[in-house]
């Protein structure tokens, strides 16, 4: 059994844009997640028939990797560039996946209630994503300096 979902996935990778990364990251988060959606079948298909039958398994393992390799590759990207940290670029794309993948199984399996604002939980994993979790010097300078302006 063959499964040409690459054609698919070729349009969430645009590697030749010259944005702002967290542009770019937000709309690869954007077209994975609707790439999801649109092959909510597919989905179905490698998690259930391929547990029971391996070979169904490894054909529908290419789709997944080809991501994997795909996000890879941009964040090797991004770091060669200076813009992201020196860390494992597989282990950033292993995360940004395991979002996109876990959200979209916990909305077939457990319904749109889980995750009540889809767009608000997005936009707060990438602030996570993007910024880490810990607070840095900067943050803190930002939080305690006096506020000026119209509040």
């Amino acid at each position: 059994m063959e499964v040409n979902a690459h054609a698919s996935f070729d349009s969430v990778f645009d590697k030749d844009k010259e944005t702002y990364v967290q542009t770019s990251i937000r709309a690869l988060g954007e077209n994975l997640i609707q790439f999801t959606r649109n092959e909510t079948d597919l989905m179905i298909l490698q998690f259930t028939e391929g547990l029971r039958m391996p070979s169904v398994a490894d054909s529908l393992s290419s789709v997944p990797q080809k991501v994997l390799k795909h996000l890879t590759e941009y964040f090797q990207e991004q770091i060669e560039r200076g813009i992201m940290w020196k860390i494992d670029p597989k282990i950033a794309a292993l995360v940004f996946m395991s979002y996109v993948s876990y959200s979209q199984i916990a909305r077939l399996i457990l319904g749109d209630e889980f995750i009540e604002d889809h767009e608000k939980t997005f936009e707060s994993f990438l602030d996570v994503f993007t910024g880490g979790i810990l607070e840095s010097e900067e943050s803190r300078q930002r939080s305690s300096a006096p506020k000026t302006g119209k509040q």
